[in-house]
């Protein structure tokens, strides 16, 4: 998988990779209305109404998002669109632990506000402080947010700045609970000191460019004993939501493609 800021929607969609600004504008199961998609029979279908809400029948957009391809094609996709903001303000933390970055996202979160960004990213070439947190906030309240952060930010250094582009070299990518992220990162750097790593905190998306496979697979392992799941992992999957679900996504899988001709 290429790096997140690189992606098509087609990708977004398949695979359900949630954008740096869900905890503003939401994930794509709220932003994908309806898509068009090619069966492994070869019909074409849509699916998903106009209707805000609906009870009849199943919610196949839903099933489809997230399935990396392996229940049909995606072809056409139907998303909701925001209003570009009036205003945009960037402020920069730079922190000495994880646990006190994320913190942070999770005090603005619970005070109300909605940053269009929360990323934290490692910073190498600092031995005091090891985290850097890039904040964005939206709308003709930026200036306001931006000023509660720093108000509720007693642990962090403000700065301005860029966030750094993580390096692509095998990058990995795992969704987890929020709450898990400190810990998860902590292993991480034991694991290896100069992994790059990118953490959207609000919707607990972590990216690692993790060069080495044997330090790739224990950050899985770390991953799936938290309860999240890394992209591209079955046994995750079943450590996770257990193995009567995953034999379920199975028996969904050879129903929809018996012959085998969508991905695997």
């Amino acid at each position: 998988m290429a790096n997140r800021h690189d992606l098509s929607i087609g990708d977004v969609v398949n695979a359900n990779i949630p954008n740096p600004g869900s905890a503003k504008y939401n994930s794509p199961r709220t932003n994908v209305l309806g898509l068009t998609i090619v069966s492994a029979t070869g019909e074409l279908f849509r699916t998903g109404t106009r209707a805000r809400k609906s009870s009849a029948g199943y919610d196949l957009t839903r099933l489809y998002l997230g399935s990396m391809g392996k229940l049909g094609i995606v072809t056409e996709v139907c998303v909701r669109l925001y209003p570009y903001p009036s205003s945009i303000h960037h402020e920069r933390y730079l922190f000495k632990s994880a646990e006190d970055a994320v913190e942070l996202s999770s005090d603005l979160i619970s005070a109300g506000l909605r940053p269009a960004q929360t990323s934290l990213t490692t910073q190498l070439g600092n031995d005091d402080l090891h985290w850097a947190l890039d904040l964005e906030f939206h709308g003709p309240n930026s200036e306001e947010e931006a000023h509660i952060a720093r108000e509720l930010s007693d642990k962090g250094q403000s700065l301005k700045g860029q966030t750094p582009p993580i390096e692509d070299g095998a990058l990995t990518y795992a969704s987890v609970p929020m709450a898990a992220i400190p810990d998860i990162l902590l292993k991480l750097r034991t694991l290896d000191p100069s992994a790059s790593i990118s953490v959207e905190v609000a919707e607990g998306f972590i990216s690692a460019g993790l060069k080495r496979s044997e330090v790739r697979s224990e950050f899985e392992n770390i991953v799936a004993e938290s309860g999240g799941v890394c992209f591209h992992r079955e046994r995750s999957l079943q450590a996770t939501f257990g193995q009567t679900n995953a034999d379920l996504m199975e028996t969904l899988k050879k129903k929809m493609d018996p012959k085998g001709l969508l991905n695997t």
